[in-house]
């Protein structure tokens, strides 16, 4: 595997406890490097954070989301409540897991399981195992263990969630501080699960040690602002979190004057406020270098383009109702009601506002093209939807009814159009899904194919839960114990549940399985 550049090494700690890797997790989840960042902690105005999550769930159900597509999200490393950890997206790589760009980019994010109760105390197992996790990152990648670099979901500037919720994260932070963690050291899986990059380290000097002279030197810790410290005690009766305060404010006021004074801080100048911070900004949405280099593909630029839009759109609603004979357009468009299309437009521009909005924070000039594009898309889609409607479910050739004044009553086709064109997305897929089933060849029986079943003894009363394993399990009709049917359960394409009818005791049956005009024998079972 190839390390980014000769200044930079694999590093290779020694491994008590390898995570496993379960990724790959698909492109539309996670980004490949992180945007040229060189992902090392240099101080307050080049840090890297972590980031703690709940899962809302399980680790199985939280994987399963990270290889769908369509969920847009990923996170480094998931932490069970049993104590295990796996690895879903690479260090050097950016998941989507902070619900903003700005700290994607800098940041790796972790993921714990709480079973479904976000509120529920955590296990001890999860603590030591997340603590150790953590103190490992910190080590490789020179990041301070402490509460400013070490933050919850919550805490990132301009999301808004309660996530993590019960996980107590200050407790995580101190075990990972000390030298009593409880916990072997956790890294990754070498090659096979990340490629940890970290940088040239200075040789040692006479007597240091390897903690000490192992890795840079760390930026100190900021000191405190003293009108942040005054804030912090009013609210939350602690002068210590006074960067709490700051990253809200630089959340809210984000593209405001008070960001061009932090920014000063960057390059030293005297008028900022002293020990203040330089806010993290990589690529952010609204910074004027990414406007300047693609000024039509700024979040405001393609916002205002909606904006036109739909202005454009009420006024030929308003033309439209109020006097028609302007348009000089004909009560129908073929089969169609003529405000079919003006709806599909008016539900695609509405959802193109509502996707900008919610991607405020991690904004991708990427997607001007779908979002220029929108009225076109949503005039096309809803009138495609309601040719179908009237095919499949009114009758072929049906013409709408046109009162006096010409409006449809058909207003279920607007409807349709302007749903469609809001969901345009769920459309499709649709569409691809009843073009799948109209040209797959038709079932031929295909085959079934049992690998195991367990277990294979059972009380002669019935009533025993059997698991099979194999393929083919989608089209069952039956399964058998000798001649006798039992009820079962398809569970997927590859397992059923069967639930074993009584027998004589003693007495040693066949299983099959039928599926369509496909059957396989799936063992012997034992009447005890």
């Amino acid at each position: 595997m190839k390390c980014r550049s000769t200044a930079s090494r694999l590093a290779t700690p020694k491994v008590d406890s390898v995570i496993p890797f379960i990724g790959p997790i698909p492109d539309a989840n996670m980004t490949p490097g992180r945007d040229g960042k060189a992902f090392r902690f240099a101080g307050a105005n080049d840090p890297v954070f972590i980031v703690l999550h709940t899962m809302a769930g399980t680790v199985a159900s939280t994987d399963a989301r990270f290889k769908k597509p369509q969920s847009k999200a990923s996170a480094h490393y998931g932490v069970g409540l049993n104590g295990s950890v796996v690895q879903w997206v690479r260090e050097p790589d950016t998941a989507y897991h902070a619900g903003s760009l700005t700290m994607n980019l800098a940041s790796i994010g972790i993921e714990h399981e709480d079973g479904g109760d976000a509120g529920a105390p955590r296990s001890e197992a999860l603590y030591a195992a997340t603590s150790s996790l953590i103190r490992d990152i910190c080590e490789r990648y020179a990041i301070p263990i402490t509460r400013q670099w070490i933050v919850k979901h919550s805490e990132v500037p301009g999301v808004a969630t309660a996530c993590p919720d019960a996980l107590d994260v200050d407790r995580i932070v101190s075990m990972a501080a000390s030298s009593s963690v409880g916990q072997p050291s956790l890294h990754a899986a070498g090659a096979v699960a990340t490629e940890t990059i970290v940088p040239d380290t200075p040789p040692k000097t006479a007597g240091a040690t390897d903690g000490a002279s192992a890795r840079p030197a760390v930026a100190a810790t900021p000191p405190p602002v003293a009108a942040l410290e005054d804030i912090a005690s009013s609210i939350y009766g602690d002068a210590g979190r006074w960067l709490d305060i700051y990253h809200a404010i630089q959340g809210v006021v984000e593209d405001a004057p008070l960001v061009k004074l932090l920014d000063k801080v960057r390059a030293g100048n005297s008028d900022a406020p002293a020990g203040a911070p330089a806010p993290v900004r990589i690529s952010s949405p609204g910074d004027s270098d990414a406007q300047a280099r693609d000024p039509l593909g700024s979040k405001s630029a393609v916002f205002g383009v909606q904006i036109v839009y739909l202005t454009i759109l009420a006024a030929l609603a308003i033309i439209y109702f109020v006097d028609r004979n302007m348009l000089d357009l004909p009560p129908t468009l073929g089969p169609v009601p003529e405000p079919v299309p003006w709806f599909g437009a008016l539900g695609a521009v509405l959802i193109s506002l509502v996707g900008i909005t919610e991607h405020m924070h991690d904004w991708d000039p990427a997607y001007r093209f779908w979002h220029w594009s929108r009225p076109l898309l949503g005039a096309s889609f809803g009138t495609i939807s309601v040719l179908i409607f009237q095919a499949g479910i009114l009758a072929v050739g049906t013409q709408p009814a046109i009162n006096g004044g010409g409006v449809s009553k058909d207003l279920l086709y607007y409807l349709i159009a302007f749903v469609v064109g809001y969901r345009e997305e769920t459309f499709r897929e649709l569409i691809k899904r009843l073009t799948d089933v109209i040209f797959s060849p038709g079932q031929d029986g295909g085959t079934v194919v049992v690998n195991s079943m367990a277990p294979q003894t059972g009380p002669a009363s019935g009533g025993t839960t059997i698991m099979l394993l194999g393929s083919g399990f989608d089209s069952t009709d039956a399964v058998r114990f000798g001649s006798v049917q039992a009820t079962f359960h398809i569970d997927g394409d590859g397992q059923l549940t069967v639930t074993c009818p009584p027998g004589q005791a003693g007495a040693t049956v066949t299983v099959s399985v039928t599926a369509k005009s496909a059957s396989a024998i799936a063992g012997a079972f034992t009447y005890a």
